[in-house]
């Protein structure tokens, strides 16, 4: 299934009346020899703004305006923009990006020194923001005039991933406030990441109950079982996700759910791409901060093609002497998005079986045929439809067993940041590595390991030592908000 994407929501009337207006008067002008057909101020003049006023889409007519304009802003947070966008935020604040530009705003987020005040950082979660709002309105909207419809669901669907990220990449206590009505603002309590994520399942638990699972509706009753057993990671409970998985029979291998992203603006296009191959901002980083993962030498394009591995494939800069914006940093681009259209997998069936991989992991079963954890994840790399679907030329060669839990445990997060490399899950993944495995709720246990022996650490390589940051912090702008505080947004927290 494919995303849709929208720019603005059109009045499609009012622009057919206006263009027929200037047209009448183009022609008068042309043949009654400035007669005084019309006038100068009438072609100019619009009876209607072009964009569809608050009424127009407060119906069931304006249901799809709705969805549609969720969908976009959606796209726009996810993987847009000309600034940082969720994935690229996850990849510079993790180790799959590292800086390769000037701007002191994204270099802080890249040595885990973030500022407050940081506007690349405002201004990516303010987007975020908005699409949690323009999903829920359309979800509000779908309940109040179609409680059955696929767009409801997808409504759902769309909201819940909104607050899985706002868990995953931002500090343990983030508002969601919501307009009431034009100009007048609720502010609303400041959720920690468990409470975001079981808002997150209890969203996706509903577009469930309204579709099912068989027939046209079964795309987002798939989507919502991967939402559903995402959060469930997240909160340390990759066997109850597992079962929200349901198997094959929940979420085939093969299945997709993408955002599909077009040359036609800016805010249509693939913003990874746009700060990658087209500004020179970012390049794929290689063990940064000595705890990274080889993404960089690992799916080197120079490298032979039966030694390097396709999930991360990258290129050195053909231009700028192979350096970033900067001029001085040598700069490997990302190929996974290599085109200014290219689309992004919001969720898929491999997801869905790296979660079932992660569950048989911790009930002890990872040598079993079939059903343990090696097994699942060398099925996934010789899956030769999962590999035609992602453009890759060929299987990859199946891993060898792991001796110990802890080698085990690296193989299957390599495993996963090089399937869901640049989509948003490695921030994620770093701070459950990192979080207590002893924590009793509502704090949210992990496995356990040492924040600096997980995050890039060090000499940092633009100066200077890396911070202690290990999420996002939410903006100065909230301090506004009188149910927020500062304090409890701890940027040093998994």
């Amino acid at each position: 299934m494919t995303l849709r994407r929208v720019n603005t929501v059109r009045d499609s009337s009012s622009k057919s009346a206006s263009m027929a207006r200037l047209g009448r008067c183009a022609a008068a002008l042309l043949f009654a020899g400035f007669a005084g057909s019309c006038t100068t101020s009438e072609i100019l003049r619009v009876e209607d703004p072009d964009v569809a006023r608050p009424e127009a889409i407060t119906g069931p007519e304006g249901l799809p305006s709705l969805l549609a304009g969720a969908i976009g802003n959606f796209g726009v947070t996810y993987d847009g923009g000309n600034d940082f966008n969720q994935v690229t935020l996850s990849g510079q604040l993790s180790d799959e990006f590292i800086n390769t530009e000037t701007f002191p705003t994204r270099i802080e987020v890249d040595q885990r020194r973030q500022q407050v005040t940081n506007g690349s950082l405002s201004g990516v979660y303010y987007a975020l923001q908005q699409a949690r709002t323009a999903a829920d309105v359309a979800a509000e909207g779908y309940a109040k005039y179609s409680a059955t419809a696929v767009g409801f669901a997808e409504a759902l669907n769309l909201s819940a991933l909104t607050h899985i990220i706002l868990a995953e990449n931002y500090c343990g206590s983030v508002p969601l406030s919501k307009q009431t009505s034009p100009g007048v603002f609720e502010f609303g309590p400041a959720l920690t990441t468990r409470e975001l994520l079981d808002r997150a399942i209890q969203k996706a638990d509903s577009a469930l109950a309204i579709m099912g699972a068989s027939g046209a509706n079964a795309t987002n009753a798939r989507v919502a079982r991967i939402v559903k057993a995402r959060a469930l990671v997240d909160l340390n409970d990759p066997v109850a996700a597992a079962t929200a998985i349901n198997g094959t029979a929940g979420v085939p291998t093969t299945f997709q759910y993408n955002y599909i992203h077009t040359e036609v603006t800016t805010r249509q296009n693939n913003g990874t791409w746009n700060l990658i191959q087209n500004s020179g901002r970012f390049g794929v980083a290689d063990v940064e901060g000595l705890n990274g993962l080889p993404f960089r030498s690992e799916g080197d394009t120079a490298t032979p093609a039966a030694a390097r591995d396709p999930r991360v494939a990258n290129v050195r800069r053909p231009t700028n002497s192979g350096r970033g914006f900067d001029g001085a940093t040598n700069m490997w681009w990302q190929l996974k998005y290599p085109v200014r259209s290219a689309p992004i997998t919001i969720a898929d069936g491999v997801e869905a079986r790296l979660i079932e991989a992660e569950a048989a992991l911790r009930t002890g079963n990872y040598a079993t045929a079939t059903t343990g954890t090696l097994a699942i994840l060398n099925a996934l790399r010789a899956d030769a439809a999962v590999a035609a679907l992602r453009g890759y030329t060929r299987a990859m060669p199946a891993l060898v067993a792991a001796a110990t839990q802890v080698d085990q445990e690296n193989q299957l997060f390599k495993e996963r940041a090089y399937w869901l490399f640049l989509t948003s899950h490695r921030l994620g993944d770093l701070r459950r590595l990192s979080r207590p495995a002893n924590a009793a709720p509502p704090a949210i246990a992990g496995y356990g390991r040492g924040i600096e022996t997980v995050y890039p650490t060090g000499n940092y390589h633009k100066g200077g030592t890396y911070g202690i940051d290990v999420n996002s912090p939410v903006p100065q702008a909230e301090e506004n908000n009188p149910n927020f505080v500062r304090n409890s947004c701890n940027v040093a927290a998994p």
